[in-house]
């Protein structure tokens, strides 16, 4: 997939050629992910974030000047996607569950623990290789993508996957553990 050229399949899909389409999303949607997990969204945020970029690509696709500038036009979208959701107010009934948490809910401490954890993590997976980056985003997406389309995203031989999985899960190890995790 990554020999056929972006600019063509981006023509072609806003021509309307589904399968043209489902190549641009397979190509670019594991990066989204990353950007929007990065970005601290919820599973349902992401979903719709990254859905409005799509939709604007469709909106707006015909507007691109340089075809090749495109991952960069869709991570700049998505980038404004996320700050216009942060700059939403919260839905009242929201604010209330956080007000008032049942005697299940975990206390303040559990959740510090748990943010700091997630940050310990994030910190380590940053620090990893971008194509590690991307094939464990691609391993944990939901659900998680397949070794041909992740084969095709990464320019990876489907043998390797299981190989580079295990390598990158070992330094990310590694990493955690340097960092006290």
């Amino acid at each position: 997939m990554d020999d056929e050229d972006v600019g063509e399949l981006l023509r072609r899909a806003l021509a309307g050629d589904q399968a043209a389409w489902d190549r641009l999303v397979a190509r670019f949607n594991g990066a989204l992910w990353f950007r929007t997990l990065r970005a601290g969204l919820s599973r349902e945020a992401a979903e719709d974030v990254i859905q409005i970029t799509w939709l604007r690509l469709l909106e707006h696709g015909r507007s691109i000047r340089d075809p090749d500038a495109l991952p960069g036009w869709l991570m700049t979208t998505l980038s404004r996607e996320i700050q216009r959701g942060q700059r939403k107010p919260q839905p009242q009934a929201e604010l209330n569950d956080l007000d008032l948490p049942d005697n299940e809910s975990p206390g303040p401490e559990a959740l510090t623990l748990a943010r700091e954890s997630d940050r310990l993590l994030w910190e380590a997976v940053d620090q990893l290789p971008e194509q590690c980056r991307q094939l464990l985003t691609l391993l944990t997406d939901d659900p998680p993508a397949s070794y041909k389309q992740i084969s095709i995203a990464l320019s990876m031989p489907i043998g390797t996957i299981g190989w580079a999985r295990r390598r990158c899960l070992d330094e990310l190890r590694r990493r955690l553990k340097d960092m006290g995790f």
